[in-house]
């Protein structure tokens, strides 16, 4: 794992957001600090051993890479996800999952599919920025079920 995945696993464990800015220069040809898409969704799912803070897993200034998608579908997750200004290469994939909330703010993906999502609170995808060009849709929630707010603003 590298030192901004490391990172997010114990952040997560204490509730504090992981803004990657502050973390030392990445390694990296782009400059961006990479968190795989599998080790997101892993610790997502408890798989790292680290108990999650209700405060959830917030995670600001990071690209998400990986050849698949941020899959999420079908679980049933125990605590919100907050992306902030994060450049996604691969999609989200979050049907029929659960999840208290999730809030991806100002992020540039290529999809978000989330049919029958159930989310307990709001949805924040503010500033959005989608690139599929897809007969499926840039951003789908068909028989979603969202206990709050559904924000879309500046989403494109």
């Amino acid at each position: 794992m590298n030192t901004a995945e490391l990172a997010l696993i114990e952040s997560a464990a204490r509730g504090d957001v992981l803004d990657c800015l502050k973390l030392p220069p990445p390694d990296t040809d782009d400059g961006w600090y990479h968190i795989r898409a599998t080790v997101l969704s892993d610790l997502l799912e408890g798989r790292y051993g680290a108990h999650l803070h209700s405060r959830g897993v917030q995670l600001t200034h990071a690209r998400i890479v990986g050849e698949d998608p941020l899959l999420l579908e079908s679980l049933r997750l125990p605590v919100g996800l907050k992306l902030k200004k994060c450049l996604l290469d691969c999609a989200i994939f979050a049907h029929n999952a659960w999840i208290p909330w999730l809030k991806v703010i100002d992020c540039q993906l290529p999809q978000l599919l989330a049919d029958r999502i159930r989310v307990d609170g709001p949805v924040y995808l503010r500033g959005l920025s989608t690139t599929a060009n897809s007969d499926s849709g840039s951003v789908r929630l068909l028989g979603a079920k969202i206990g709050g707010n559904l924000e879309l603003d500046s989403s494109r």
